[in-house]
């Protein structure tokens, strides 16, 4: 049996995951609470069973933890599948599928065993990589919004066939700190200037030895850049933000594979290596990468995609950390984009609140929204016009009118603001203010009466 990688982790509801063990799994071996006379610890050790037989027990819970079971399940492992017995009198998950007490099921690895609110990964298999092979790296980090976590999987897709990481899986330390000093230095800048775009295509082609590098968005999701007049290279719904190649690769109607790109669509996961599938966009391909650009919500936005060819200067095999490095780009975009959204929201929400709010409550209703939620309170309204308003409107025509009662209201929203109170419309030459909402105002009445005699002093 080749080396299956297990983890144990406590994922105890509203806390982030716990990584208890990592270790090997054994070809068969019980799953349990930790029993009298056993070694306290979390892990695999040799103990005796109920028919007075040595065996491999997994401990993934202390004595004193009475929720789990002494005996969980028992578990055989026959390369990428394994057999799951249900030991226990609770209903655990393998999967997504639950087995009561006594029962079998079997599922092919990766995949997960959950007990109450510890769980074990298994993580795949390891075999030497081989032509033909398409990888999936876990997924990606958690992305701001995100509180669902995502323990390491391996994901078997229908159309290719599945190896496990290349041996090759580090990268030296002077090419290590290189990645991440050009990394640093390209998200110093933010994704809304193609240059950005540029630099990170063109690097990833320096740094990672390949001979072609797309950024690519969805019709949908194109990201808003300060130039103007950026033309991008249309490939079905999605949109070349940047394409940079090799500089001896003679330019021609370069495009990724639709197969690969259909892959990222589906999983939302970086994939690396070749796929055994034959078509044109694959022809003279020795390796690929492409790893996708999610939102908080996952929603793809789009994809990293790179290769390395045939006739190119490196045939070597993509390493698994070589592939996380395009994720980390992938990533590093998507944030980036989502942070300028945040960024525009804030500015366009401080923009209006500005217009009728002090710069006081502004501050406080951009910390916390939900001061602008519906509730009851008790305040005081102020109504304030202008006498003869249209009598002298006719008299000094429309343009003149304009910049009049532009004037006034400024200086009567400066009154209702001296007396912290809130604009809440202007309707003509009308100003309607009030206290007492959203913050409540003991003194509401006073501060409405003393701003009106401001207004009445001011005009």
């Amino acid at each position: 049996m080749q080396p299956i990688d297990i983890k144990i982790w406590d994922e105890t509801k509203n806390q982030n995951p716990v990584l208890l063990c990592s270790t090997v799994a054994q070809p068969s071996f019980r799953v349990g609470r930790q029993d009298a006379g056993e070694l306290h610890q979390i892990g695999f050790i040799t103990s005796q069973s109920g028919n007075s037989k040595l065996d491999q027990k997994l401990i993934i819970a202390f004595a004193e933890e009475r929720e789990y079971s002494r005996h969980l399940a028992e578990i055989q492992i026959n390369h990428d599948e394994i057999e799951v017995l249900n030991t226990s009198n609770q209903i655990i998950k393998l999967g997504a599928n639950s087995l009561k007490p006594n029962q079998t099921s079997v599922a092919r690895i990766p995949t997960k065993i959950q007990f109450v609110e510890r769980s074990i990964q298994f993580e795949g298999v390891e075999a030497p990589a081989s032509e033909g092979s398409l990888f999936s790296l876990p997924r990606p980090a958690e992305m701001p919004g995100l509180d669902q976590f995502y323990a390491p999987t391996f994901s078997l897709m229908a159309e290719f066939s599945l190896a496990s990481t290349p041996a090759e899986s580090c990268i030296d330390g002077e090419r290590l700190i290189e990645l991440l000093q050009t990394m640093l230095q390209i998200f110093q800048d933010s994704p809304n200037c193609q240059q950005f775009f540029d630099r990170a295509s063109q690097a990833m082609v320096q740094l990672l030895q390949l001979d072609h590098v797309l950024i690519a968005f969805h019709e949908d999701h194109l990201p808003n850049l300060t130039d103007e007049n950026v033309e991008s290279r249309a490939y079905g719904k999605w949109r070349f933000q940047a394409l940079h190649q090799r500089s001896d690769i003679m330019a021609g109607e370069w495009v990724p594979s639709s197969n690969i790109v259909r892959v990222i669509e589906n999983q939302k996961e970086t994939v690396y290596q070749i796929p055994d599938i034959t078509s044109e966009s694959l022809a003279d391909v020795t390796c690929l990468v492409a790893s996708p650009m999610l939102d908080s919500n996952e929603n793809l936005l789009g994809f990293i995609y790179g290769d390395r060819a045939l006739s190119g200067l490196s045939r070597t095999l993509f390493s698994e950390a070589e592939a996380k490095f395009v994720e980390l780009f992938a990533n590093g975009i998507s944030v980036g984009l989502q942070r300028l959204e945040q960024e525009s929201k804030i500015i366009e929400m401080r923009s209006r609140f500005d217009q009728f709010f002090t710069p006081e409550l502004a501050r406080q209703l951009e910390l916390d929204e939900t001061l602008l939620q519906p509730r009851s309170a008790e305040g005081s309204v102020l109504f304030g016009d202008i006498r003869g308003f249209s009598r002298i409107s006719e008299r000094i025509g429309p343009e003149l009118t304009i910049n009049w009662i532009n004037s006034v209201m400024n200086e009567l929203s400066d009154c209702v603001f001296q007396f912290d109170g809130v604009v809440v419309d202007y309707i003509g030459d009308e100003i309607l203010a009030m206290w007492g909402a959203p913050l409540d105002r003991e003194n509401h009445a006073e501060l409405a009466v003393r701003a009106a005699l401001e207004m009445r002093a001011r005009l």
